[in-house]
């Protein structure tokens, strides 16, 4: 008994019928059905949706990508993922290859809970729902979590961005997303899924402040309630959302640590936007024929052309410049300047890290190589005598720690000679060292 594929006006397989189920060639157009041998019919069926006629022969999508966007079309959430690895695994090297056919974009998914806010804090940053398209971030950032493969992280995230029933929720800062979140509505609960911080560190009342819109989000369309799972090797982290946002632990299992937190208390603890810690622009230290101030608006041009001049061609100078001026405008940190002879010899910008009493210090290593090298004595006591500028000043604003956060391979002697006296390392492992300073 023949077989027919149903080709739709695009070339893709819209269906399979056969005489025995009332389907008759004779009223369908020569070019809208092709009949199937019968050794196929079931290999055709079982991935009907990734199955292509050319005009010719029967051909198949092969890249996983490529797959994802066409069942998308139809299908999304938990459904779309099994819909997409039956047909992963039903691809057959038998039919060549057409990874490369153009398909539509798919819908927007409708969220449950819509409308679904949107915060523009200012030009720059800003927080919203993610897409589709935003799905490489989420994988990168569930990788370095190391708690997923790229495979299993990629099929996870895609699943997460086409659920109706989960809010994937990104900020925003210049274009670059530094933020994903991941929600999951169960009852009159949400959960939170896998949540990253991406790139540079911030204050943690920068992280409240991104939390704020999104749980009165959550508290408008009537939950009251929040949960949350982090990884049992991550007890700190726990203990830092317990202080922070007034979490409540429930339960530790061999698989984490379970928190609970009371949405209109939680959003009770987090205050307004803090101002930037200052002395004013009247304050001055001096000693010798140097002269540290704090640095303003009009300041940023002529710092950043020195970094430029001082970094030469290192690779890294871009990550300076970005971290220098995400101090500034991101995070309301403090840039304090270093003078002699009216030139800038040394720049430093202070954050708030995790309380009002510890800060991070941010600044650019003298380096024109992209390896830190040795600095000339003459500079050495320049610097010394800065530092201890730069300290009174810290002192006097409140902190009593600074600390210092660079990647492992690139601590060498030469950057505690340019840190100064006094650090020690307060914790390191392969990726990073953390120093600190008690002022």
């Amino acid at each position: 008994m023949p077989s027919y594929a149903i080709i739709d006006g695009d070339g893709w397989v819209d269906g399979i019928v056969t005489t025995e189920c009332g389907f008759n060639p004779e009223d369908y157009n020569a070019t809208n059905y092709v009949e199937i041998p019968g050794m196929e019919v079931e290999r055709i069926k079982g991935s009907q949706l990734t199955m292509h006629h050319d005009g010719e022969k029967f051909c198949q999508i092969k890249d996983p990508k490529t797959i994802w966007k066409r069942i998308r079309g139809g299908f999304g959430g938990r459904f779309g993922v099994q819909v997409y690895k039956a047909h992963l695994e039903q691809r057959d090297e038998s039919y060549p290859d057409i990874s490369g056919v153009i398909i539509p974009e798919p819908l927007e998914v409708k969220h449950m809970h819509d409308p679904i806010f949107e915060k523009e804090f200012n030009p720059d940053l800003k927080i919203c729902r993610a897409t589709d398209g935003d799905v490489d971030i989420w994988v990168s950032a569930m990788v370095n979590s190391t708690l997923f493969t790229k495979e299993e992280a990629w099929t996870q995230a895609a699943g997460w961005l086409s659920d109706p029933n989960i809010w994937c929720i990104k900020t925003v800062w210049k274009g670059e997303i530094i933020q994903v979140e991941t929600y999951h509505f169960s009852g009159e609960t949400v959960e939170v899924g896998f949540t990253s911080h991406i790139g540079s560190s911030r204050p943690t009342w920068f992280w409240r402040q991104m939390a704020k819109p999104v749980f009165e989000a959550f508290y408008g369309h009537g939950f009251e309630t929040l949960k949350t799972s982090i990884r049992k090797d991550r007890r700190d982290w726990a203990e830092n959302l317990k202080k922070i946002y007034g979490a409540k632990e429930l339960r530790e299992t061999d698989k984490g640590i379970h928190l609970k937190y009371k949405i209109e208390a939680t959003l009770a603890l987090i205050g307004d936007w803090p101002e930037r810690k200052t002395l004013g622009v009247d304050w001055r230290w001096k000693k010798q024929d140097i002269e540290v101030r704090e640095a303003t608006e009009g300041d940023l041009p002529a710092l950043y052309s020195a970094i430029d001049a001082d970094w030469g061609t290192n690779p890294r100078k871009e990550l300076a410049l970005k971290r220098i001026n995400e101090s500034w405008e991101l995070d309301r940190g403090a840039i304090l300047l270093g003078f002699k002879e009216d030139k800038i010899i040394n720049a430093r910008a202070y954050i708030e890290r995790t309380e009002p009493t510890l800060n991070l210090s941010v600044f650019p290593l003298r380096s024109k190589t992209g390896v830190v090298e040795a600095i000339p004595p003459e500079v050495v006591a320049d610097n010394i005598i800065t530092i201890e500028g730069f300290n009174d000043w810290q002192k006097a604003v409140g902190y009593t720690v600074t600390s210092f956060i660079l990647e492992t391979n690139l601590f060498t002697p030469n950057v505690e000679q340019v840190l100064g006296r006094g650090w020690v390392i307060y914790s390191q492992n392969d990726k990073i060292t953390d120093c600190r300073y008690t002022l």
